[in-house]
């Protein structure tokens, strides 16, 4: 009879703790996260250095995972690079929070409730799991030491191999006082972020006949700018369905927090976010989130790639009325490559969160989060065809002559109650005054088969136009 092992050890040769749950889903806790579910980017040394400058002021040395070749290779990439594209609207959202909540902690706890303790996360996150039937198909580990708030990996065969029944998910939540989410309705809302976006769009993709051959079907990378900003965009906008109230503050935030990294030291930014953020552990995430990639920390620039958190919710919440949201949830897949797939697409067996199965009351819902983030524009849609919105020149004038209302500190519906910026009446200006979007339109072309049969059947019907195929380069 074989003995049962009194514990495990991760890559870095540290031990695990299971915990002991109803579900098929392991919970594990790991005093360090094991290497090969790490980043490029992933720092070795994370709570070495900040301990350094959070206790004595000094500027970081970041040992990263990926060799300082490959960690310049990604700083010279597109996805790389800092954008200012949607400055105003981000700068607009956390002026906002801190004129009207006084803190970041305010606010967080009445976005998300108070804080808990990683055993009831656990307890909360094991009946979203079975809520949600994907029990079994994941594993949960608990890691003190990632640079990031979760994230959700897999590991299995190559793309080309076409076996997405062998990947195995993972999710890695960060377990230390600098996770937002960690708080009784936060944690929530990072399952829906984490398993309710990236999870579910992860396995319908693997239904795909794109799943093995993207560039057969005209489709991006996994990795390109674009994919990366609708799959967070929508992940973004998930995580915040079921908050108190759904104002994009800490996406906002590090879009800002990008922008001014390229005129501030490490040192100068961390003093600067202090007027937005008070906790001292949040303000070293949020600038080592940006400073990381440099090979000196304190020097002007940063790494980008976390501006597509807000830019990608920016461009959904822009297109709600024009998106096919069960579409888009087929695989990962742009906004713009909705329609190329919609004949070639595998539906019937798709998987979508509880918080999707009615799709009217949740694109209701993201309207009315358009609406109070202030991301309404005069022009919405995707392609060509543009809807004018119903808001007129007169609509905004009044609304800037109007005066500040009192503090919202109670709930959304208060805050509807207490702000003329808040009415949900459509007709009425949002929140924040709205800027037009920056990007051009997105195609909303439909795909051609292009076999004989239907270029025949184009002859006789004598059609002038003619629509892409799902090869073509629609960009």
């Amino acid at each position: 009879m074989k003995k049962k092992k009194k514990g495990k050890k991760s890559g870095r040769g540290h031990s695990c703790r299971v915990r002991i749950t109803p579900n098929r889903t392991s919970i594990k806790t790991y005093d360090t996260t094991p290497k090969k579910y790490c980043t490029k980017f992933d720092i070795l040394n994370l709570e070495e250095q900040k301990h350094r400058f959070l206790t004595y002021g000094l500027v970081p040395r970041f040992e990263l995972v990926g060799s300082p070749e490959r960690i310049q290779g990604v700083l010279s990439t597109k996805r790389a690079q800092i954008r200012f594209q949607y400055m105003k609207e981000a700068r607009r959202i956390i002026d906002y929070v801190h004129e009207n909540y006084g803190s970041a902690e305010e606010f967080m706890t009445q976005s998300f409730g108070e804080r808990i303790t990683v055993d009831e996360a656990s307890s909360l996150l094991s009946n979203y799991i079975k809520e949600n039937t994907v029990d079994g198909m994941l594993t949960i580990g608990w890691s003190k030491d990632l640079s990031c708030t979760a994230r959700m990996s897999s590991n299995g065969p190559h793309t080309k191999l076409n076996k997405p029944e062998a990947r195995k998910f993972s999710l890695w939540i960060k377990d230390s006082v600098d996770n937002t989410y960690l708080r009784q309705q936060g944690i929530l809302c990072l399952a829906n972020h984490e398993i309710g976006t990236h999870l579910f769009r992860s396995m319908n993709d693997g239904l795909q006949p794109w799943y093995s051959c993207r560039d057969k079907f005209g489709l991006r990378g996994t990795k390109s700018q674009d994919l990366l900003e609708t799959e967070e965009g929508l992940a973004t906008i998930n995580t915040y369905f079921n908050a108190n109230i759904p104002i994009f503050f800490t996406q906002a935030l590090t879009y800002y927090t990008s922008c001014k990294a390229t005129e501030m030291s490490f040192e100068e930014l961390y003093d600067h976010l202090q007027h937005y953020l008070q906790h001292p552990e949040h303000r070293w995430r949020h600038v080592m989130r940006v400073k990381r990639g440099l090979e000196n920390p304190n020097a002007l620039g940063g790494y980008g790639k976390d501006q597509c958190y807000f830019a990608g919710t920016v461009e959904i919440l822009r297109n709600i009325d024009n998106i096919d949201f069960n579409l888009l949830y087929s695989g990962k897949i742009c906004l713009d490559e909705v329609n190329r797939v919609r004949r070639v697409a595998r539906t019937r067996s798709l998987r979508l969160p509880h918080f999707m199965q009615d799709i009217e009351q949740y694109k209701k819902r993201l309207k009315y989060m358009a609406r109070i983030n202030g991301l309404l524009s005069d022009t919405v849609g995707i392609g060509s065809a543009k809807i004018k919105s119903t808001r007129s020149r007169r609509t905004v004038s009044s609304q800037s002559r109007s005066t500040s209302t009192s503090t919202h500190r109670t709930s959304v519906a208060s805050l509807e109650t207490a702000s003329p910026a808040l009415s949900k009446s459509p007709t009425e200006s949002p929140l924040l005054v709205p800027s037009p979007p920056s990007k051009p339109p997105l195609s909303t072309s439909p795909m051609k088969c292009k076999s004989p049969m239907r270029r025949l059947l184009d002859r006789r019907a004598q059609s002038s136009t003619r629509l892409p195929s799902i090869g073509d380069n629609t960009d």
